[in-house]
């Protein structure tokens, strides 16, 4: 072995040993001490790239883990929401099978109908309020539904009536008329030679259609058509060469209101037997049609307008024209309330079951009306209070000539608009919508939003269509006057996408049914008579089906919700035991090589003492 002076190659070799087992060995203490194999990219660069698309795949799978407790707790909400729904709607029931029995007064109906309102009232709540993180569950999206067709003819047609909500719909052509069951599907057919004119008067919420008819003798006589027995009979006749100017009935198919020119009827009496009186003298009588009792209600020589009746039957109103004033009357009570409109641009949307009527002037009556634009105003038939219900913040631009539908509580009224860009409306390309005002909270709901301007509600706006009640329904002629049109405006369920993977493979969309679009009628029925409460009792076992399919949307959501939980966490724990195979540390082999590395650089350590010695032992030498 040569000895030098000018290099020591043992201790440069030991120097390297010892460099290498003291970097090796920092290696294991950092592995030790993280517990992962992979510290930095050196250590494995593949399986570091690996272990971080492991890593965010774990990371997105638990934000999904906890997007479907969300899920979850939203729906479940929603479920023991109807929940309790359903049992609203089986007191209803009850409340409906009580009052269809003959064995109740009619004062004692109303007590029962105290109840109904309130649980009505609470359903309406129960929609506004129910939510989940602000988000209201219940309220359901606008309708964007099209037109159906449920009558067409070779001759022109005429829209006759819609019930309450909206489940009978008359329409008339030449010398018959036509009555949808919307509910069965039936169109039933009346025919008959009814003479030169036939004019449908109303539909009541049994199905019974009232209609006048001029026979020979040129008088023109009021009919009712039974739905329920096939029947037509005889309500008023007339003497020749009078008329009844106009009539309508009450939604129940209690009482028919309606106006003569020149007949005259006896109180107490039925209207089949008149007396020729003076012509331009109009008489308002009011029909029971149960007892088949006539009452005189008023006598004017003045023009009557718009002449609108609760409905219950309880209250009558109509717009005097040549006075200027709003009348009202109590068909029990007989109190009159009359108003003055200062103008002659009153006309009456309707009346509610408690009294107060809802009409149209340019007047400024409150100091709200400034501007001198139809408004729309409440006149109560308890305190002959006026209310202005709507501003010049509603550009609703309002046609006296429009169609209304107020419902039986007053509560709402539903119209349709082109040209309302208030607060909360989404109307940019000015399509006709349907707009629903709550007269009580105020404010206004934009049932539909139709995105084109030549859309179902444009194309019979312009024409002859009615509205529903309870705003659900609304039957036009459209442009084609061959053609009677249908246009279901109930909101829609409202779909919520969870997202509970990657993407759009990775999300459930959960569908939650509109209270008021399952729940229909709310506001449109009263407690009032016997067919009242069975029309109740219809629409409440349709309601309680219609909720029950509603409810198991809601269930089978919650069922693959469920799945999709037990999905995820089992792909997020074999997605962190793979990264774990790559990326953790093999402790019991680390531990070892850590024993390994100790004795080698202990051993380079005590090798490069001895190489450092060796230049000495060549000083020796010299010596």
């Amino acid at each position: 072995m040569r000895l030098s002076l000018g290099s020591n190659i043992i201790s440069l070799q030991a120097q390297r040993r010892l460099n290498e087992s003291t970097a090796a060995l920092s290696s294991v203490y950092e592995r030790l001490s993280s517990g992962q194999r992979i510290n930095r990219a050196s250590d494995d660069a593949a399986g570091l790239s690996v272990s971080a698309t492991l890593g965010a795949k774990s990371r997105v799978l638990g934000r999904a883990n906890q997007n479907i407790g969300d899920a979850q707790s939203l729906l479940t909400i929603a479920d023991s929401t109807f929940g309790e729904i359903s049992n609203i709607l089986g007191r209803i029931g009850e409340l409906a099978e009580q009052a269809a029995n003959g064995s109740y007064s009619s004062g004692q109906r109303r007590n029962m109908n105290s109840e109904f309102r309130q649980l009505q009232l609470e359903l309406e709540r129960i929609s506004d309020s129910t939510s989940f993180n602000g988000l209201n569950l219940l309220g359901g999206t606008q309708s964007t539904r099209a037109a159906t067709t449920i009558h067409s003819s070779g001759a022109s047609l005429t829209v006759g009536d819609v019930s309450s909500d909206g489940r009978f719909q008359v329409s008339i052509d030449d010398k018959r008329f036509q009555i949808r069951d919307r509910d069965t599907g039936e169109v039933r057919t009346v025919l008959g030679n009814l003479g030169d004119t036939v004019h449908i008067i109303g539909v009541t919420d049994s199905g019974d259609a009232i209609f006048s008819q001029q026979l020979n003798s040129g008088s023109l006589d009021i009919f009712r058509y039974s739905y329920s027995d096939r029947t037509t009979t005889q309500l008023v006749s007339s003497t020749p060469g009078s008329s009844e100017t106009q009539a309508t009935i009450s939604s129940d198919g209690s009482t028919l209101v309606f106006s003569t020119d020149g007949d005259v009827y006896q109180d107490g009496v039925s209207g089949l037997n008149p007396t020729s009186g003076t012509p331009g003298v109009f008489n308002i009588y009011t029909l029971d049609l149960a007892s088949g009792m006539i009452r005189n209600l008023f006598t004017t020589s003045n023009s009557i307008l718009s002449l609108k009746i609760s409905a219950n039957g309880e209250f009558v109103g109509f717009a005097d024209q040549t006075s200027d004033n709003i009348e009202l009357f109590s068909t029990i009570t007989r109190q009159q309330t009359t108003f003055s409109t200062g103008a002659s641009n009153g006309r009456m949307i309707g009346i509610g079951n408690d009294g107060r009527a809802l009409f149209l002037s340019k007047s400024n009556f409150t100091g709200g009306n400034a501007n001198g634009a139809y408004q729309i105003f409440e006149l109560s038939a308890a305190t002959s209070a006026v209310r202005q219900i709507t501003d010049a913040s509603y550009e609703y631009n309002f046609d006296p000539s429009n169609s209304f539908g107020l419902s039986a509580d007053g509560r709402h009224i539903s119209f349709l608009s082109s040209s309302y860009y208030g607060p909360g409306s989404t109307n940019p390309s000015a399509a006709f919508q349907l707009y629903q005002i709550d007269t009580i909270q105020g404010g206004i709901r934009q049932m539909t939003q139709y995105t084109a301007a030549n859309g179902p509600l444009d194309d019979i706006s312009g024409v002859d269509y009615r509205i529903s009640r309870d705003g659900s329904t609304i039957i036009g002629a459209g442009s084609n006057p061959n053609t009677i049109l249908e246009i279901d405006t109930t909101l829609s369920a409202t779909s919520f996408n969870f997202e509970v993977g990657f993407g759009a493979l990775g999300s459930i969309d959960a569908s939650i049914g509109s209270l008021l679009g399952t729940v229909r009628g709310l506001g449109a029925f009263e407690l009032s008579n016997i067919q009242s409460a069975r029309a109740i009792l219809h629409r409440n076992s349709k309601n309680i089906d219609a909720l029950a399919g509603a409810r198991g949307i809601i269930g089978a959501a919650l069922s693959r919700v469920g799945i999709a939980q037990s999905l995820v966490q089992g792909q997020r724990t074999e997605v962190d035991a793979a990264n774990g195979r790559i990326k953790d540390a093999d402790i019991a082999s680390e531990s070892a090589h850590l024993i390994r590395l100790q004795i080698s650089q202990q051993a380079a350590s005590s090798v490069l003492a001895q190489a450092n010695q060796q230049p000495a032992l060549a000083i020796r030498l010299l010596n």
